[in-house]
């Protein structure tokens, strides 16, 4: 799967798991943040962003994971992307 394939594929990972499969999800989102291509690591931004909107339980985690991913990332279109959702989750 190339990276754009996989970046939709983890956008929609957040937005269309079962509250039962969350923490799968949750965990799958994670390990792509450190994802080597800068589009992976995007999609996985938004997915658990969609992740938190849907099951507020996740939205702390989901906060941490991107606040880290706003002050640490290499790429500032994922430091962009992990900001403005930030602003969408608050």
């Amino acid at each position: 799967m190339n990276a754009a394939a996989l970046s939709d594929e983890l956008e929609r990972l957040g937005g269309t798991c079962s509250e039962d499969g969350a923490a799968a999800a949750a965990e799958e989102l994670r390990a792509r943040l450190e994802h080597p291509v800068p589009m992976v690591r995007e999609g996985a931004v938004y997915g658990l962003a969609r992740l938190a909107q849907r099951f507020p339980s996740w939205a702390p985690d989901a906060v941490r994971e991107l606040s880290q991913r706003v002050a640490h990332d290499s790429s500032p279109g994922v430091r962009e992307a992990a900001s403005e959702c930030l602003e969408d989750l608050q």
